[in-house]
């Protein structure tokens, strides 16, 4: 897996060349990268990545906050 910074440049470019990089989809994307490390990750590794991705989310500056938690736990079928 790339590093985080090199993910979510990746994201953010694929996101602006569809017009969509003020949105929540990067959150999303992300979500699906990592919830299949995230469940077998310690506990400090985990919150390590949660305050990552909570500051990236602030720095997007969308208005509804979106719940890292439940998507990083979502097992994809």
């Amino acid at each position: 897996m790339h590093s985080f910074e090199h993910l979510v440049a990746e994201i953010r470019e694929e996101l602006r060349l569809r017009g969509l990089e003020h949105s929540s989809l990067i959150f999303t994307k992300l979500a699906q990268q990592y919830a299949p490390y995230y469940q077998s990750f310690e506990p400090e590794r985990k919150e390590a990545l949660l305050l990552k991705l909570k500051a990236l989310e602030r720095s997007v500056g969308l208005q509804k906050p979106f719940d890292w938690e439940s998507a990083l736990s979502t097992k994809k079928e």
